[in-house]
């Protein structure tokens, strides 16, 4: 299943939201380092520009 490129922003988004959250609270350092590493790749998914539109 091909997912718009809107839908796809949206999910890097809220990836990002929320791994940052659970970083934030979290008291483990290297697994908070962990987290902020997910996090920084669905940052960096975001950061790319739009792909091009699919013909149809």
């Amino acid at each position: 299943m091909r997912y718009s490129e809107t839908d796809e922003r949206a999910f890097y988004r809220r990836q990002a939201t929320r791994l940052l959250e659970l970083a934030d609270g979290c008291e483990n350092r290297p697994t908070a380092k962990e987290l902020l590493k997910a996090a920084e790749y669905y940052i960096g998914k975001l950061e790319q520009p739009p792909g091009p539109a699919i013909a149809a």
